[in-house]
């Protein structure tokens, strides 16, 4: 119950996070927290994943942090029933952007180097870019291939890459071990 009050307390904390809020576009989603046995699951689920990127993203200098991108995994776990594994959000963030001080990622909230038709999209928070990504991954990539595929062909269900360069799948997956190492050294 104690884990519960504290995920409440702090996803309420935030002012972009609230009950009922415009999560993607004109769509509003429910922040519904469980209120079953699963409760407690869900809290210390994301504890662990807060805890885990902010292990992690503690060691550049970044605007990102655990807090959004785990409100961001929490949110499109409840609304598209996709876990969007935090290692391969860490990968991606530090590969497209440096997590976010890149020049495109600080012009337009953007770390993770999403499109909108040709070029790239603006977003008006930082938070809103990292929202972005998780909802396209549990829309466009996840729904439709687990993370070991992805790390063989990082395309959409559809079959459009997410970058052009052709060892992007490598780069993840080494960037994904070096996070395991770093995690390990740490417990």
């Amino acid at each position: 119950m104690k884990k519960s009050i504290l995920l409440l307390l702090i996803l309420l904390t935030e002012s972009y996070v609230s009950v009922s809020r415009p999560f993607f576009g004109n769509t509003a989603f429910n922040l519904d927290i469980p209120t079953t046995n699963q409760e407690d699951e869900k809290c210390e689920e994301y504890y662990v994943y807060l805890q885990t990127a902010d292990s992690i993203l503690s060691n550049y200098k970044t605007k990102m942090t655990g807090k959004m991108m785990a409100d961001a995994w929490y949110l499109t776990l409840e609304n598209y029933e996709v876990d969007v594994p935090v290692k391969l959000a860490l990968a991606q963030a530090h590969l497209e952007s440096g997590f976010g001080q890149s020049d495109l990622s600080l012009r337009k909230n953007n770390p993770y180097s999403l499109k909108s038709g040709k070029s790239y999209a603006t977003f008006t928070t930082l938070q809103d870019g990292v929202n972005s990504y998780y909802r396209t991954m549990a829309t466009k990539y996840l729904k439709c291939k687990t993370l070991e595929q992805l790390l063989r062909n990082f395309s959409t269900c559809q079959g459009y890459r997410y970058a052009g360069s052709k060892n992007y799948e490598v780069k993840l997956a080494s960037q994904m071990q070096e996070y395991d190492n770093l995690i390990s050294s740490v417990r």
